[in-house]
């Protein structure tokens, strides 16, 4: 997982609930849950694919192999939502 940015037509805001995402292009949103929220966060201050898993691993109190499928699992949603690129 290299290079994930995202998509010109996402915007989002941080909220006393965590981030809010909405898709201008198609006019919906999402508020993301507060372990999805972290892993968004550490997205896009553009960390390594290794770095994400450690720093998500240790906030959650979880082994680094327990993340990473989590971790995967929420990138591959927001791609198929087209949040990503």
């Amino acid at each position: 997982m290299t290079n994930i940015k995202i998509q010109d037509n996402i915007f989002w805001t941080l909220d006393s609930d965590g981030i809010f995402i909405s898709d201008k292009r198609v006019g919906l949103s999402e508020r993301l849950p507060f372990e999805d929220s972290i892993i968004w966060d550490l997205l896009l201050r553009e960390n390594t694919f290794t770095e994400l898993v450690l720093i998500y691993s240790y906030i959650i109190k979880t082994s680094p192999e327990k993340a990473e499928p989590i971790i995967n699992e929420c990138v591959g949603k927001w791609q198929s939502r087209g949040y990503l690129k």
